[in-house]
């Protein structure tokens, strides 16, 4: 280009000027792989224990939250398990199964629970 370029000169000649291929050479250092990788696993390690904490940080507010809530839950249940059984007739449950609807409510449900038990 300028006339200061330097072409091969011999048969074992590359073309490249031996001085500043020393330098580079001299120059040379290893990557930090070993330090890259090292980091990027800590940094993944932290990431999965926060979601870990967060998620059972979460399972313990969810479980604590129905650990309060469920006794008044129940209470209202058989009050108004209570309230509904007070105002039917005796014989609810006969007229229920012998009615085609409730075989049909009873096959649902059995055929539901089956279902989900041997998946």
């Amino acid at each position: 280009m300028n006339g200061l370029t330097r072409g091969p000169m011999g048969p074992d000649d590359d073309g490249l000027d031996p001085e500043l291929a020393g330098l580079f050479e001299e120059a040379r250092q290893p990557l930090p792989a070993e330090t890259f990788v090292a980091a990027a696993f800590d940094n993944i390690r932290k990431a999965r224990r926060r979601r870990l904490i967060a998620r059972a940080s979460g399972v313990a507010i969810i479980l604590a939250a129905g650990a309060w809530a469920a006794p008044y839950a129940a209470e209202q249940t058989l009050r108004i398990a209570g309230w509904v059984a007070e105002d039917l007739p005796a014989n609810t449950g006969e007229i229920a199964l012998a009615s085609p609807l409730g075989w049909l409510c009873a096959a649902l449900v059995t055929w539901r629970i089956l279902r989900h038990r041997f998946q």
